[in-house]
């Protein structure tokens, strides 16, 4: 029994290790589905993250909000948001400054 658990032990604290944290420019980007959301805004270009497991999706998108807020952006319409057990995690979108 105590090998599980020291297995356990190890594998939450790797897996912890391996969180994405939001930058201060990632804090500000907001993620969007509707188009309408961007109208008035000033596209600054595409921006893509992905991981090879399905389980990295939410390290994906704060990597994605980190990128697009180091380019100027507050916000990413997002135009592919898909997760895969086999091939992984994808995020991408345009990034946007928008004056809201």
């Amino acid at each position: 029994m105590r090998p599980i658990l020291l297995m356990l032990m190890l594998l939450t604290a790797l897996c912890s290790a391996c969180v994405t944290q939001l930058t201060q420019a990632g804090l500000n980007v907001q993620l969007v589905y509707d188009r309408a959301r961007v109208r008035d805004c000033k596209a600054i270009g595409r921006v893509r993250e992905a991981t090879g497991s399905a389980y990295g999706h939410s390290n994906a998108k704060k990597r994605l909000r980190n990128k697009a807020g180091s380019a100027g952006a507050n916000v990413v319409l997002v135009q592919q948001n898909s997760v895969n057990v086999i091939t992984g995690s994808e995020v991408q979108g345009i990034a946007y400054r928008c004056p809201w």
